[in-house]
């Protein structure tokens, strides 16, 4: 599929409808259960797609409203992956904080599609491009208690490899971009030296749609809550040919055509109501 110069979307996630869910930063209630849960979180992915097709952008998302967790909605169907016997570990977003998070107990295998159901139901909702998106290598790992893996690198590579088949799988159901979210690679650059960039490469083996790969630089909540990192150490191994293409493209004369009365427009967030 051709994209034009400049084409318009968002990172993926939206804000949870309070008739869904209740939101404290990253503690999440659900107001139903079973049945009844399924389908307002259906309803909720409707009308988010409803507020895309609204707001005029060309590439949509499922808004991740299936999605009770990011990072676990897909690794949490991988062999090797406990999700219920959660423990602390001691996680860095800016600052150091403890977080339950799953345990990785055995060598990582991908069992069954994760999000591909997401993405038929979405497409179901309209006729424009749906981009869908996985967690990276890097951020699985920093977000698990590793009980198992003796070398990060064979850790990473085996997370590659389930990221790929997920990938492989959306691509082939009519995914039209895939998105990596890779947040770990702005807080351990070594790592993205060592083997983090290699691992994101091999998540992309067999992959022909368009790609992006997401660093989620930045958290709401104003200045305070921001990281301050900076990119001189992994710039040089970022692919020259890439920057030099996008610059090409991305001219003055493209976003003047964009409006700047568009521009000046306030930006709005529509309450999504269930009906019924």
């Amino acid at each position: 599929m051709a994209f034009a110069p400049l084409t318009t979307t968002s990172v993926g996630s939206f804000p949870r409808p309070n008739w869904l869910a209740h939101t404290q930063r990253n503690q999440l209630t659900y107001r139903l259960e079973g049945d009844a849960l399924k389908e307002a979180m259906d309803d909720a992915m409707a009308l988010v797609i409803r507020e895309q097709e609204e707001l005029g952008l060309d590439l949509l998302t499922d808004g991740e409203m299936r999605r009770t967790t990011f990072i676990f909605h897909i690794a949490g169907q991988w062999q090797g992956v406990d999700t219920q016997n959660v423990v602390t570990k001691k996680i860095y977003r800016n600052r150091e904080a403890n977080r339950l998070v799953p345990r990785i107990t055995g060598k990582i295998v991908r069992r069954v599609p994760a999000a591909v159901d997401d993405l038929r139901a979405a497409k179901a909702h309209t006729d424009r491009p749906i981009k869908m998106a996985v967690p990276g290598p890097m951020t699985v790992i920093d977000s698990s208690s590793n009980e198992f893996y003796q070398d990060e690198e064979e850790f990473a590579f085996d997370v590659a490899a389930a990221l790929n088949g997920e990938l492989r799988d959306l691509q082939a159901a009519g995914c039209a971009v895939l998105q990596i979210d890779e947040p770990a690679m702005t807080r351990y650059h070594d790592k993205v030296r060592a083997h983090g960039a290699k691992a994101l490469d091999r998540c992309l083996d067999g992959i022909t749609v368009p790609t992006i790969v997401h660093l989620c630089y930045g958290y709401p909540g104003g200045g305070a809550l921001q990281h301050q990192y900076q990119y001189e150490g992994v710039l040089p191994a970022a692919d020259a040919d890439t920057h030099q293409r996008l610059s090409r493209r991305i001219r003055p004369q493209l976003l003047r055509s964009a409006g700047a009365e568009n521009l000046r427009r306030p930006h709005r967030h529509v309450r999504l109501r269930r009906s019924g």
